[in-house]
């Protein structure tokens, strides 16, 4: 039956999606018709009409829920990062697990059901809104170095019995914090290194770890240095920890060191671990014994000639910075000619003592050398030389010529008339040869007087009242030692009325020839003259105004010997005009002309210019065709002696007979026809008439071309031309030459070698003309050299000249005109000279051109003046009356921009006269004297109206000396004869100046005069070496290059202070000019062979006999990178051939050593540092 029930509700209401409505309003039945879920809708609300009833009412459907779903999280997966530094308690919000049940079958709580090692975390729930939500919360103390992550699973769980689950995976990473300092592998290292370790090496590798990670665990390494090695002996890599050597070792300085070493992390905070490395040093025999000599005679190396055998003079210690054997020294002792030796009994200590008897007369100075060598491997050495000055001892009486001394005198000699001056010699030296002469007291002594000091005898009183012919008196010279030794000779005067009469020349002149080889000392000719008053005769040579004594040749006074004095040059001077003098005691004299010509001996070889010579023929060429003509000369006589004259004669080369070379005139001929293109290289010696050959041979370069090739360089131009100057350092650039060949081959450069100028200059291969060495203009202000361009193979070579024109810097002084070995003149003013009167003229020249050169002259005086042009000297104001001497200095000075300038100081004389009778004056020439000669040497004689008054004149006339300091000097005899009181010393003082007043006993009128003495040296000072003997020559240097300048002063001067030089024979590496004190490079030096030079260098003055000094110089070579590395074992053995495969295991893992490879250097310090690497 139908109920009549209606459903008002919306047709969208969900009940019409569950439930069947038509079984609801036919039959009241409410009849599901769809699987109901309470999670979707949980309740539904309809409303019903009821039609029997007519009334409407709501149903409720309540859909009770039952448990069919499990609590799910949103993701099954957590991943979170927690910092080991997280604090106990600290939460992290895992969200919440949902489940659409209802209560009691949602999620009801959270568990942690795996995973959770050291229960490190647990969960917290939190209920916000009638859900529950979890979080995460730290509960032990994280430490990520430990345990660096978790994962466990977190399960939420509803209400049901038993309940459903589900399941979040949670994985955390523990993120590091900066909480574990690095720590090194040991807390300390040791290391023994040897002290002549090379800079680089290694040392020890550091390793350092953290437990941190990431920036935490990156660590640096560093020495600290605030706490070890300040020096910065060693260094450090700071990302690898490799510690090297920075500088060198040295075990006398340092026998350990402690390394305090840190490794940082890079932590924000950055932790710091430490170690300490200790690196022993171990001694190598590095150090030279050290030699310290202490003489026992107030520290100065001096002996006394009368010391006896086993006498010590010196104290010698010796030590060395090594330790062990290395310290233990050898000393030994060289030179002193065996005279002495050394003594020890600890190898420490050393005593030099006096081996032999010593005689200072035979030999005064010792030169020894100790040498000092260890027992290291190699062994190390030092040497210290010193000479030892043997003391003199009056053991030498003074000694007379003779025995006997014969004097012929006049009978009518005034009282004070010069007899003879006594010479004797003495071997000792000092006060023991200081001698003093006297007479033997007897009667005939009192007719003379003798000084003491000179040994100078003159008359004592007038001889007309001696009735004997002659006199006889015993002569005593005594010296100054303690106890004094004296010798006599007997002096015999013989009285003679005789007139003296001049001397006689057995020849008019003499001409003579002397071999240039001529051995100093040779005497080659004795002239003689003849004195009719039988008076002693002593020779000399004529010096004149304009001429200075012979250098070369020196006459004995006493016998006439002409001998050598210094070495002869014919090739510098052929031939010699002098005059020569014989004077007899009287003062007359003679003189003859001597022309000395130097024979020529075959002392010069002959010398190719150029030496190099290249040259193209072509291969068709005519037989005898002229290839080239040799040029050599040689210095010799080539008519005379014929040793000048040069033939020609090949070395070398020419196998095949291609060639023919003329041996008299150096042409070179083509030979054979038709020969194929070929490289020719002759060497040809030249020989002079003696047989000497040259020591350079010509090289002679022949390519054989073909004809028709045109392959050849050919410059762009044919002849360069360049400016250079001579202040341009090396490598300056002067201009660029070019050169192609047609068939488009590489062209080289090379200039031919004509030395020495072409050795100035070098080319680039790019064609740079460059400055090699410096230059001279004031040698050669312009040089023409052949520049040569190459191509192919054989080469076919071009030609090009190139002139370079050198201009003047500003590097020459002036320098004044001298007559006389650099002593001027003076200049004698007349007595008519008026105010503006011309007095002289000198010269100075500048060796620089232009303004450089051009030379201008001035003078600050009150009474002259000179022309600043022409050097004319002017007299510029009256002179006072009274005789007076004047010295200017003169100024001569360049007009460069930087100007050189000379000083010279000129003496103006002028003869004072007092005219106390008219027109008598005292005419007084300057005259020279040797120092040290103790004789008359002037008569100073008075002249009435220029006519002659003479000492036999009726009117006597008497001289005097006016008072002044030279009194003490000179003196005068009445007749006129100047004489020496004592001695001179040039050194002391080179000129002297008195005044001459005669007087005659019949007029009371007198006249004074100036009179000069220039004081001639004789050679009596040895060169003395000034300054450093040591200097540094880098191994490339060239031949040539001037290594040092050495200086050596003489105090004489003229030939006797012009000093010359030379080296030992045995040092071949080094020469050195005899003249202007350069020691330079004789031959290519190379450091590796050896590594320095001990020179023996002398220094002897030009006189006859000389005298000399010497020193040792010592030269280090400095080493250039000359020397590349080559590869070679670890022991050292000979070199392997280069390998040429390695093999590796291919499990290898990480950084590993799997070859070492060594290399050495024979080149030093940074040039001899090898670094790897590979390519």
């Amino acid at each position: 039956e139908q109920n009549g029930y209606y459903i008002t509700s919306e047709d969208s209401n969900p009940f019409m999606q569950y439930f069947d409505r038509g079984v609801v309003e036919n039959q009241g039945i409410i009849k599901t018709i769809k699987k109901l879920d309470h999670e979707t809708f949980s309740s539904f609300d309809i409303a019903v009409y009821d039609s029997v009833l007519n009334r409407y009412f709501e149903v409720r459907i309540d859909v009770t829920d039952i448990n069919d779903h499990a609590p799910e999280f949103r993701v099954s997966q957590l991943n979170l990062t927690i910092s080991e530094a997280s604090q106990i308690g600290a939460k992290y919000n895992l969200g919440t697990a949902v489940d659409p049940d209802s209560d009691p079958f949602n999620v009801q709580g959270y568990t942690i059901i795996s995973g959770n090692e050291d229960k490190a975390f647990r969960l917290n729930n939190r209920h916000i809104n009638g859900q529950i939500y979890v979080d995460l919360i730290v509960n032990q103390t994280l430490n990520r170095e430990l345990v660096s992550n978790y994962s466990f699973t977190v399960e939420a769980f509803d209400g049901d019995v038993p309940p459903k689950t589900g399941q979040l995976d949670v994985y955390i990473d523990i993120s590091d914090v900066n909480d574990n300092p690095p720590v090194f592998d040991f807390s300390r290292y040791t290391v023994r290194l040897s002290e002549n370790e090379p800079v680089g090496r290694d040392v020890i590798t550091l390793n350092a770890t953290d437990q941190d990670i990431g920036q935490n665990a990156m660590l640096t390494y560093r020495i600290d240095r605030s706490q070890s090695d300040p020096g910065f002996i060693f260094e450090i890599e700071s990302n690898s920890g490799r510690i090297y050597l920075n500088k060198k070792l040295d075990f006398e300085q340092v026998v350990q060191h402690k390394l305090v070493v840190e490794a940082r992390d890079e932590g924000s905070e950055p932790q710091v671990g430490s170690t300490v490395v200790i690196v022993e040093v171990t001694d190598v025999n590095d150090n030279e014994p050290q030699i310290n000599v202490i003489f026992l005679d107030a520290g100065e190396a001096k002996v006394s000639e009368g010391a006896e055998p086993g006498d010590y003079i010196a104290r010698v210690s010796v030590s060395d910075q090594d330790l062990g054997e290395l310290s233990q020294v050898n000393v030994s002792l060289e030179g002193g000619n065996g005279r002495f030796g050394l003594q020890t009994e600890n190898n420490i200590i050393y005593l030099v003592c006096v081996k032999l008897k010593l005689d200072r007369e035979t030999e005064s100075l010792y030169h020894i050398t100790l040498n000092a060598v260890d027992f290291g491997s190699p062994p190390q050495s030092a040497t210290t030389s010193f000479t030892i000055t043997v003391e003199d001892i009056n053991d030498n009486p003074p000694r007379f010529p003779s025995d006997l001394i014969e004097i012929e005198l006049s009978q009518s000699a005034f009282p004070g008339t010069f007899v003879t001056q006594l010479q004797s010699t003495d071997a000792d030296i000092g006060r023991n040869a200081e001698v003093t002469y006297r007479l033997d007291g007897s009667p005939q002594s009192l007719w003379l007087n003798i000084n003491p000091h000179s040994g100078l005898i003159t008359t004592a009183r007038s001889l007309d009242s001696l009735t004997s012919p002659e006199l006889q008196v015993t002569v005593w010279a005594t010296d100054g030692g303690t106890p004094a030794l004296a010798s006599n000779a007997t002096l015999v005067i013989r009285l003679s009325d005789a007139v003296n009469s001049p001397p006689r020349f057995q020849s008019s002149s003499y001409a003579v020839s002397v071999p240039e080889d001529a051995a100093v000392g040779h005497c080659f000719l004795k002239v003689h003259a003849t004195d009719p008053d039988s008076s002693v005769i002593s020779y000399s040579f004529v010096i004149g105004s304009l001429q200075d004594p012979p250098t070369n040749f020196q006459v004995n006074s006493s016998s006439g010997d002409v001998c050598v004095t210094s070495s002869l040059n014919r090739e510098t001077t052929a031939s010699y005009d002098l005059q020569i003098q014989a004077t007899d005691q009287g003062g007359q004299w003679d003189r003859a002309p001597l022309v000395i010509t130097i024979e020529d001996v075959n002392d010069n070889k002959p010398v190719f210019s150029p030496v190099s010579y290249v040259i193209n023929v072509d291969r068709n060429a005519d037989v005898g065709t002229p290839i080239t003509k040799l040029t050599a000369t040689d210095a010799d006589d080539v008519t005379g002696s014929g040793y000048g004259r040069v033939t020609f004669v090949m070395t070398s080369g020419n196998d095949e007979a291609l060639f023919a070379l003329d041996t008299e005139t150096g042409w070179l001929n083509h030979l054979l026809l038709q020969k194929p293109p070929v490289l020719n290289m002759i060497d040809v010696a030249a020989v002079d008439g003696g047989g000497l050959s040259s020591d350079v041979d010509a090289s002679v370069v022949i390519s054989i071309v073909d004809g028709s090739s045109t392959g050849g360089p050919v410059f762009t131009q044919a002849r360069y031309f360049f400016q250079a100057s001579e202040a341009d350092p090396k490598e300056t650039l002067l201009g660029t030459i070019s050169a192609t060949a047609n068939d488009g081959r590489a062209v080289t450069y090379f200039i031919r070698h004509d030395p020495p100028h072409s050795t100035w200059f070098s080319v680039r291969p790019t064609g740079d003309v460059i400055v090699r060495s410096p230059m001279d203009r004031e040698i050669f202000p312009s040089i023409t050299f052949q520049v040569i361009a190459s191509s192919g193979s054989p080469p076919i070579f071009g030609f090009a000249m190139v002139t370079v024109t050198i201009s003047d810097v500003n590097d020459n002084p002036p320098h004044f005109i001298s007559s006389s070995a650099g002593r001027l003149e003076p200049i004698i003013i007349p007595f008519s000279s008026l105010v503006g009167a011309t007095l002289h003229s000198v010269v100075a020249i500048d060796n620089d051109e232009g303004r450089n050169g051009q030379v201008k002259y001035r003078l600050q005086s009150d009474f002259f003046s000179i022309d600043s042009n022409t050097g004319v000297i002017l007299l510029t104001s009256a002179l006072p009356h009274q005789a007076t001497n004047y010295s200017v200095t003169i100024e001569a000075y360049d007009q460069g921009q930087s100007p050189h300038c000379s000083l010279k100081i000129f003496d103006l004389v002028l003869p004072k006269i007092q005219h106390s009778l008219k027109g008598s004056y005292l005419s007084l020439s300057e005259k020279y004297f040797k120092e040290g000669v103790m004789r008359p040497w002037y008569k100073v004689e008075s002249t009435e109206g220029h006519s002659l008054i003479t000492t036999n004149s009726t009117a006597k006339i008497a001289y005097y000396l006016q008072s002044s300091s030279s009194a003490f000097i000179f003196s005068i005899f009445s007749n006129g004869s100047l004489y020496l009181i004592r001695g001179l010393d040039y050194e002391t003082q080179d000129t002297y100046s008195f005044e001459v007043t005669d007087r005659s006993p019949t007029s009371p009128r007198f006249s004074t005069a100036s009179a000069r003495v220039i004081v001639r040296d004789v050679n009596d000072n040895s060169p003395r070496f000034v300054g450093h003997h040591m200097t540094y020559v880098a191994e490339d240097e060239p031949i040539g290059y001037p290594a040092m300048r050495l200086a050596a002063e003489d105090a004489d001067a003229g030939v006797n202070g012009r000093v010359m030089y030379a080296i030992d024979s045995e040092s071949a590496a080094f020469v050195i000019d005899p003249n202007n004190e350069v020691i330079s490079l004789a031959m290519e030096l190379d450091r590796e062979n050896k590594s320095s030079y001990r020179l023996t260098v002398f220094a002897q003055d030009s006189a006859f006999p000389s005298l000399y000094d010497w020193c040792f110089v010592l030269v280090t070579v400095v080493d250039v990178n000359d020397n590349a590395p080559q590869f070679s074992p670890l022991d050292g053995s000979i070199v392997p051939p280069l390998l040429s495969r390695l093999e590796i295991p291919e499990h290898i893992e990480g950084p590993q050593v799997v070859h070492t490879i060594a290399a050495r250097d024979a080149d030093i310090g940074e040039n001899g540092q090898i670094t790897y690497a590979i390519s």
